[in-house]
């Protein structure tokens, strides 16, 4: 009897922490989805981790956004069009074609492509080397034009600079609303030669522009232009302690259930915005007088657009940064506390990306699908 009776415990137990466990999926799973026709494009593929195009699916999976006419959460490795990877160094591509149609959405996530020395050797070095495939075309452009009737694109670093073709980036800037200033940055929490994050072409360049090697220490960021000019400005030395960190306006602020004054820690581009397109946040580059020096030589500001809104016939952003791009995504979508368990948890360390993910590139989103009838 003794044994029955605890038996029974046992089982409510187990149904009780089944509940407790079970509950966040039923509750993501009786909630509403959205069928929407979106057009993602990710040329930079090199491997199948696509970190540049998986943060934005996790995101559309998560808010329960089903893929057009299939009505089924989105495939990191198959719902877009650039670089596919496979086996044994073979890879395909899809095309962009010529009629998109009319879709909901269109996202470029990023176009510089995929190269030999990253695909074939799988090299950390960041040597530079012949390209496989990338860049914007102009017919690619095009085709997105055409696209473009009462819906929504949004567009990221790296899809302006090389290899993008002159005249597609003019399209492309003249669709934003932006204007690319030929410089683009990052930040590096190890500015030394044995980091591996700092791509040789980077500091061969360095030792090519100034006659001496690259020899430094500590954190920083690094300043390079089209014409590949370099620019160092390392923390507490060119460099305040608040980096470079991401503002919204006040008005803005309302709009979008951000965290402001974020820092940036990846790949940025310095851009001007068109007169009649909305800057929604700003970049700001906290300088030294010694910084501010070296900015003034080469005429680069310290305030610049990080996103911008373009309305007219259709509604256009452009985040100048590489928002999408995520190292690691939760190995699940299906739960809707995700998003506020992450936001709480972490935190705006150095280097690391995941807070500004959480914080901003999320809700940003979240806000935009949310606007897509």
């Amino acid at each position: 009897m003794k044994r029955r009776k605890n038996r029974k415990i046992v089982e409510i137990m187990v149904f009780i922490l089944v509940i407790i466990v079970g509950a966040p999926f039923g509750v993501w799973f009786v909630q509403p989805s959205k069928t929407l026709d979106v057009v993602i494009i990710d040329k930079t593929v090199p491997d199948t981790t696509y970190r540049e195009h998986k943060g934005l699916m996790w995101i559309l999976n998560n808010l329960k956004v089903n893929n057009g006419e299939l009505n089924k959460p989105f495939k990191y490795e198959e719902d877009y069009y650039g670089f596919f990877p496979l086996n044994n160094e073979q890879y395909t591509i899809k095309e962009i074609p010529d009629n998109l149609g009319k879709p909901d959405l269109i996202y470029l996530t990023d176009t510089y492509g995929v190269y030999k020395e990253d695909f074939y050797n799988k090299s950390d070095q960041g040597n530079r080397s012949g390209i496989i495939y990338g860049g914007t075309q102009e017919k690619e452009v095009t085709s997105i034009k055409n696209a473009l009737d009462h819906n929504v694109i949004i567009g990221e670093f790296n899809i302006l600079a090389s290899p993008t073709e002159s005249q597609a980036r003019a399209d492309l800037e003249n669709i934003f609303g932006i204007k690319w200033n030929n410089w683009m940055g990052r930040y590096f929490s190890d500015l030394s030669k044995e980091n591996l994050e700092i791509p040789a072409w980077m500091k061969e360049n360095y030792a090519m522009q100034y006659g001496i090697k690259w020899d430094f220490t500590g954190a920083g960021i690094v300043l390079v232009g089209a014409d590949d000019t370099i620019i160092v400005l390392r923390n507490n030395v060119e460099l305040g302690k608040d980096l470079n960190s991401i503002n919204f306006s006040e008005n803005v602020k309302n709009e979008f259930p951000i965290r402001n004054n974020t820092n940036y820690y990846y790949w940025f581009e310095i851009a001007s915005a068109d007169k009649d397109t909305e800057v929604l946040a700003n970049y700001k580059l906290d300088v030294t007088e010694a910084g501010q020096k070296i900015l003034d030589e080469y005429e680069i500001p310290t305030v610049f657009p990080a996103i911008v809104r373009k309305t007219g016939p259709y509604t256009s952003y452009y985040f100048a940064g590489d928002f999408a791009d995520s190292k690691s995504t939760p190995s699940i979508y299906n739960m809707p506390g995700i998003p506020f368990l992450n936001r709480i948890t972490t935190f705006d360390e150095d280097s690391n990306q995941n807070y500004f993910y959480w914080n901003v590139y999320y809700p940003l989103i979240e806000k935009i699908i949310s606007s897509i009838n």
